[in-house]
């Protein structure tokens, strides 16, 4: 992609983007605010539902199914077999967005 990677200690002047910069801001808090009334609701149907794994009317159905996944314990695979895990690693780089207001 374009810009993939940074050129070190290299910063330009902001210039522009308050207007911008505010209404990501914004953004940001109504992104928030939705976000916890959905898990509100999210919460009420999973209080309603109990142990029922699906639920269902005329315009909705819903399944809240209870799923086993099988990961890796890296930390432990790290800490007991140290050789291992150092010769799975494998090097990945992006670039971190971070937008911080100052004022």
């Amino acid at each position: 992609s374009f810009f993939s990677k940074s050129k070190e200690n290299k910063s330009i002047p902001l210039v522009g983007f308050d207007s911008k910069l505010n209404r990501r801001e914004e953004i940001n808090t109504l992104i928030e605010m939705l976000t916890t009334e959905k898990n509100q609701i999210e919460q009420e149907i999973k209080s309603y539902m109990q142990d029922a794994e699906t639920a269902e009317n005329e315009k909705y159905f819903i399944s809240w199914k209870s799923i086993i996944s099988n990961r890796i314990d890296s930390t432990r695979l790290k800490t007991e077999k140290p050789e291992i895990y150092n010769s799975f690693l494998k090097p990945s780089s992006y670039r971190k967005f971070v937008v911080t207001a100052t004022t």
